[in-house]
């Protein structure tokens, strides 16, 4: 049975953090989200050194996310592996098909494939209190006019548009892949939603549990 929806009034949402020091530290937000420090965590680059820089005029990166190499190559196994398996399953668990070369380039293609894109794709995002980036763009969280849950494989793609016309879309995975970095965006996307009527779909709802503006407001 799906949840009732949640209504918020735009005079109760948590404050703004100062730009510059992050405080007051929002509030957690909602999900699983890792908080696993960077040290201690394999999948990640942590190397201070390595760290992006903020986009220009924008206030300084709180907390990021980048996937390392040995990340990358496990997954692009793991891909390998799943296409693999389905093959068997749709030859019947029989392994006739083993013994053509070119079923296994094509696997071994997409195995690159997959671990290329997590190393190369959406899965590095940075973010200050007032901004998100990913790879090539930005987008100023609090000032969204559009927050959208789209549909990818294996988790929920979130794509924004700031007032700006910058666009952003960055997997759900990357963005809780840190506390810290998922509490500032999510705070930001909580404002422009019911403080900033941004445009949603239900999607956005169910995968950010995310609230709608109170109808009484």
């Amino acid at each position: 049975m799906p949840r009732p929806p949640r209504y918020v009034d735009p005079g109760s949402l948590p404050p703004v953090p100062d730009p510059e020091t992050g405080e007051p530290r929002p509030p957690r937000a909602p999900g699983r989200a890792s908080a696993k420090p960077a040290r201690f965590d394999r999948s990640r680059v942590s190397d201070p050194e390595l760290a992006p820089v903020p986009p220009a005029g924008q206030g300084p990166v709180l907390a990021w996310y980048r996937t390392t190499r040995r990340y990358a190559v496990q997954v692009g196994a793991g891909g390998a592996l799943a296409v693999a398996v389905l093959l068997w399953l749709r030859a019947g668990f029989h392994v006739f098909w083993i013994t053509y070369w070119w079923v296994w380039l094509s696997i071994a293609v997409i195995g690159v494939l997959v671990g290329y894109t997590q190393l190369r794709g959406h899965d590095q995002c940075a973010a200050g209190v007032e901004w998100l980036s990913g790879r090539r763009s930005w987008v100023r969280t609090y000032e969204l006019v559009k927050v959208k849950s789209l549909l990818a494989i294996g988790t929920p793609l979130i794509s924004m548009e700031d007032s700006g016309g910058r666009r952003l879309s960055v997997p759900l995975t990357a963005l809780q892949s840190d506390r810290l970095l998922w509490d500032l965006v999510y705070n930001g996307i909580l404002h422009s939603v019911i403080a900033g009527n941004a445009e949603t779909n239900g999607a956005v709802h169910v995968h950010l549990r995310l609230p709608y503006r109170s109808p009484y407001s």
